[in-house]
């Protein structure tokens, strides 16, 4: 591994909220790819104004939250930063997770513009 790899993934473990533990989850840098919600992660969710509704599988994002991504983006933000602002880092709902999430609303503003 390269010295910015180590940097990087340092910064990102001092950067995680606490939230993760406040849950019942053992910081590891980012969730297990399809493991579902449990109970208490999907009340935290729910309770987030990020976040519509919660299943053990799908979160339903709220359309202002949708928007100020897609502003934030925009002007240079990090996805992975404007994640972890609104309570839903990596180390939450998982980096895939954000990544397609960013892709799918992009895409979908795409389309918009072209109708």
């Amino acid at each position: 591994m390269n010295g910015t790899t180590d940097r990087t993934r340092s910064q990102d473990e001092s950067d995680a909220t606490g939230t993760e533990e406040s849950i019942g989850r053992k910081t590891h840098g980012g969730r297990p790819r399809n493991k579902p919600f449990d109970k208490t992660e999907r009340q935290y969710l729910c309770a987030l104004p990020a976040v519509d509704s919660c299943t053990e599988s799908r979160i339903n994002w709220n359309r202002e939250f949708i928007g100020r991504v897609q502003s934030e983006i925009e002007t240079g933000a990090h996805p992975t930063e404007i994640f972890r602002k609104a309570g839903v880092g990596p180390e939450i709902i998982g980096r895939k997770r954000i990544e397609r999430c960013v892709a799918r609303w992009r895409e979908k503003a795409k389309k918009g513009k072209e109708q």
